[in-house]
Parts: C-alpha cells; sequence; structure tokens
C-alpha cells in the first residue's frame, strides 16, 4: 500500500476527497489531512507519505513552497497537485520540481483515481526496475562497510573475553552472529599483491554480488564464509590460486557461528603490522590508531546524546576530527563509520538514504567534498530528530492539559486540537497512540477515574454528583457512575464504602 496525505486549507474538500474514494481499492493508504502548508510539512516529515494531494494556495506554506522544502530532503515523494489556479506560472513552478499532476477545480472523482493511479504506476516501474540489482548492491555496500566497523572496533586495544562480547553485540541487530554455522579458510604464506590477484580473481569465480568477506594480514588471506557456501568457495579459491601460479598451504577451522568465528580469528590477526579488508565495494587497510578512532567516537556520542544535540555537531567540528587523518581513503572510512552508526541507531533512517550517503562518499575526490556530504548527513539527522522531539512535546503537552483540566466537560481531543495545539486532529491522534501506545480517550478516561477515587477517599469527600463535576462529568453524573464501575468494579458509593475505611 502506497501511502497518501491530503493538504487543502478547505475542510469540505479535504474530508469529501478522502471519503469520497475508495482508497484501499487502489492500493492506497490515507495516512491522513493536512488543514495547513505547515501542518503538511510536518506530517510528511513524520510520516514519509508516498503521495501528497496538495492545494496551490493554503496558510503556513503555498503548495509550491511545500514542494520545494521536501524536495530539499527527499525526493521520493510524489505531489499532485489540486487548485483553482489555473495560472500557467503556478503549473511551470510545479513542473520545475517534477510534479507530473495538476488538476483544477472542480474536478471530477475520476480525474484524482485517473492521477493516483498513474502515481501507482510510476511506482510501481520504479520499484520493479530498482528492486533487484539496486537492493542486493544496498544490502551488500550496508554488510561489509558494517563488518569492517566491526572488525576494526575488535581490534583496538586489548580486546578479549568480555569485552569483546559487548562490541560483537553492538553490531547483533545488523549482522547474523549466531544463526548460521561457519568456516574461517586462510591460505598463508602469500604476499599482498597475490593477495588481491586471489581475491579478485575468487570474485569472479565467487559471484560479486555475494557477501564474501576477505581479511589479508601479514602474508596470510583469510575468508570468512558460511559453511553452506564452503565447496563454491573452495574451488574458486583452488582455480584462483593456480592461476596465479601461487605456493602457499590452505587450512580451515569450523565454528557454531560467525560470533564464534570472531573471536578466534581477533586473536589470530590482532598481532599483524598489516591488515586490509578486501569487498567488492571496499578494499580498505585497517589502521589500529586508536586516536582516530577515538576521534570516530567522540562525534558518535554526541551525535546520539540527547543532552547535547545534533546541533552541537557543527562543520568546525567534523574537520577539525578530519583534520589528523593522512589520506582520503581513511577520512572516507570515518564518514562512513558515522553514517553506518547512525543508521543502525536511527530507525527513521532509509537503507536507501544510508546507501547514498555512502556512495556520496566512495565518489568523493577530496575531503573538502566529503565534507559536503556530512553535513548533509546531519542537517538530516537534525530534522529527524527535531521532530522527534517536537512529538514529544506534543505528547506531553497533552497530557499536561488533561492533568490541569480534567474539570472541563468539552475535553476532548478535538478542543485540545482545535483550541490549545491548533493542529489537526488525525495527526495529534495517530502521534499520541504512537507514543503512548494508547488512545486519548482511554488516557482521559483513565485519568478521570484515578482522580474520582483520590477524591471519593478523601475525609471530607463530595457529594458523588460534586466528584462527578470535579473530574469532568458535571452534567452526566449518572454516566459518571456508570464508566467508574465499568474501570473498577464498584459504584462510587461502593468504592468509598469498601476502601475509605482502610
Amino acid at each position: 500500500m502506497y501511502k497518501l496525505l491530503i493538504a487543502d486549507d478547505e475542510r469540505v474538500i479535504r474530508e469529501s476527497i478522502s471519503t469520497l474514494i475508495d482508497w484501499k481499492s487502489l492500493g492506497i493508504e490515507l495516512i491522513g489531512l493536512a488543514k495547513d502548508g505547515s501542518d503538511a510539512y510536518n506530517m510528511i516529515i513524520d510520516e514519509c507519505p508516498d503521495i501528497v494531494l496538495t492545494d496551490i494556495k493554503m496558510p503556513g506554506f503555498t503548495g509550491i513552497e511545500l514542494i520545494e522544502k521536501i524536495r530539499k530532503i527527499n525526493t521520493l515523494t510524489q505531489f499532485v497537485i489540486l487548485s483553482g489556479y489555473g495560472e500557467f506560472e503556478f503549473a511551470k513552478a510545479a513542473m520545475r520540481f517534477g510534479v507530473r499532476h495538476y488538476l483544477l477545480k472542480p474536478c471530477s472523482e475520476q480525474q484524482i483515481i485517473d492521477a493516483m493511479q498513474a502515481v501507482v504506476a510510476d511506482f510501481e516501474r520504479a520499484r520493479l526496475h530498482d528492486f533487484g540489482g539496486k537492493r542486493r548492491k544496498i544490502e551488500r555496500i550496508i554488510y561489509h562497510h558494517t563488518f569492517l566497523n566491526m572488525l576494526r572496533d575488535c581490534l583496538l586495544g586489548d580486546c578479549k573475553g568480555n569485552r569483546l562480547m559487548r562490541i560483537l553485540a553492538r553490531y547483533e541487530h545488523l549482522l547474523d552472529l549466531y544463526r548460521y554455522p561457519c568456516e574461517l579458510i586462510f591460505v598463508k604464506g602469500i604476499k599482498e599483491t597475490d593477495s588481491r590477484n586471489i581475491f579478485n580473481l575468487a570474485m569472479g569465480f565467487y559471484g560479486e554480488g555475494n557477501e564474501l568477506t576477505v581479511v589479508y594480514a601479514d602474508q596470510n588471506i583469510y575468508f570468512l564464509v558460511r559453511s553452506g557456501d564452503i565447496e563454491k568457495i573452495y574451488s574458486s579459491l583452488a582455480e584462483s590460486i593456480r592461476i596465479c601460479d601461487c605456493f602457499c598451504e590452505v587450512c580451515t577451522a569450523k565454528f557454531q557461528n560467525l560470533s564464534e568465528l570472531m573471536n578466534a580469528f581477533v586473536a589470530e590477526i590482532r598481532e599483524a603490522s598489516r591488515i586490509v579488508y578486501y569487498s567488492a565495494d571496499v578494499i580498505f587497510p585497517i589502521d589500529k590508531d586508536e586516536n582516530l578512532h577515538s576521534g570516530i567516537q567522540k562525534e558518535m556520542a554526541i551525535l546520539f546524546d540527547d543532552h547535547v544535540g545534533i546541533a552541537s555537531l557543527q562543520p568546525d567540528s567534523i574537520r577539525n576530527s578530519l583534520a589528523g587523518i593522512n589520506d582520503l581513503l581513511s577520512a572516507k572510512h570515518f564518514t562512513i563509520s558515522l553514517i553506518i552508526s547512525a543508521f543502525s541507531r536511527i530507525d527513521v533512517i532509509s537503507i536507501i538514504a544510508a546507501t547514498e550517503w555512502i556512495e556520496f562518499v566512495n565518489h568523493a575526490s577530496s575531503v573538502d567534498e566529503i565534507l559536503m556530504v556530512l553535513e548533509m548527513v546531519f542537517k538530516s539527522l537534525g530534522r529527524q530528530r527535531a521532530s522527534s522531539q517536537r512529538n514529544k512535546a506534543i505528547s506531553y503537552k497533552i497530557r499536561a492539559y488533561v492533568m490541569n483540566h480534567l474539570a472541563d466537560s468539552r475535553l476532548s481531543l478535538k478542543w485540545i486540537a482545535d483550541n490549545v495545539l491548533y493542529m489537526n486532529e488525525d495527526y495529534i491522534s495517530r502521534r499520541f497512540i504512537k507514543e503512548s501506545g494508547s488512545k486519548f480517550s482511554d488516557f482521559l478516561t483513565e485519568m478521570r477515574i484515578t482522580k474520582a477515587k483520590t477524591l471519593l477517599l478523601e475525609i471530607e469527600a463530595d457529594r458523588i454528583a460534586d466528584v462527578a463535576a470535579r473530574v469532568g462529568f458535571e452534567n452526566n453524573p449518572k454516566y459518571f457512575s456508570q464508566i467508574f464501575k465499568k474501570y473498577t468494579g464498584f459504584s462510587p458509593s461502593a468504592y468509598r464504602e469498601r476502601y475509605g475505611r482502610l
């Protein structure tokens, strides 16, 4: 299902469109209605809709301004404009941002359906075209850079025993450390130049699309593979060695899982003076410089510290961290380490976004270009954090307002949306459920019943009708008694009688 957001400042229009069309039959899920451009912008940032049906003239941001702002951070969301303005300048501005569908009010239900079907068809064509090769490439890039980070972390300092297991645990959600039996194949007595030739030939025989993990360490080359792939690796490795005309010894060791293999492998290569990681996407010498590593960790700590905040991570700080790196390759790895950590810790970052950033870094020809990518990454993360903090603030404001106004019989989510937060009711309802795990109506009733229990047990307790009024049931004490009994199993009088004596 593709997610749809409707943005129009005319309530009748946005609600009519939302109910007029059977969205599910089009493969579309309607996720919300926005009453103006600002509301739409916030909802797009939070909900990441695939399609936005938007008006042109709205308070906050116009439709064109909304599209322009979103295009700077997200090129995947598709916009359909529904407007009463047919001027060519509006249409030309929309086309400049890639908008292909511009509907004039009044339009028919079928015209909206035709536009939506065209957008869905575009998504399907793109998905079918990109899914196979791009998805595999994305997963392979993420896998190798994650494994490289994990190996480097394990090689720093005297890392063994519980400390090593803690490092592996950081990567457990990204790498399958425990499910599959693994084998370590190592070729002894081989020059680094020959190791590269063997790796390239082995990749050719084995297939570049596979997660073949290869490490060179002081005249030994190691292949870390799942046990099910062992025959294929052996045949490709034997043929590669024969072609390279190398005289070397091939040994193997079996392990129950990747975690067990890593314990043995790290101990095996820890003292090596030269370690190089090989994959189809990255050939990277592993520098065990703890100063560089501590710099990366410092930036990560700032990046994910809620108390420090993303705004504290400035370009100058990044530039200083990169200043001590002597070569472009190491600078790239520093940057990719940050991106991988961001991807692993912040669930709103898509695998597509992480991979695009990594590809930008890999194609950078200077440290300045890398800095540009980093600034783009941190601006994006800053928006995500600001959005998250804003949403938490919304949930907090709702709870605080309820606790201070329990006696107000008008209290409802719609009333708070219209008179306190000035935001769309559907939007804050979804945010409240997502943040708290419960519906607003359930939360409100629970708070009212909790307050009523306290009032009923006070020494100088009021009459039942007065208690009802003090928790928002002023006009209907009988309904208060029904709700109270439903939640507690006792009528208000019976509750006071039973627990007031304790």
